[in-house]
């Protein structure tokens, strides 16, 4: 994985977060309940 694409990922995720934080808070209780189910 290159650093550039990386860093895109990053800014995505916080301008995503800033902007919906309540859906990545869905998200991430969805994913964490996958990992443990």
């Amino acid at each position: 994985m290159s650093t550039g694409f990386t860093g895109v990922l990053f800014i995505f995720y916080v301008v995503f977060f800033s902007n919906a934080a309540e859906n990545v808070y869905i998200l991430m209780l969805s994913l964490f309940h996958f990992l443990f189910l």
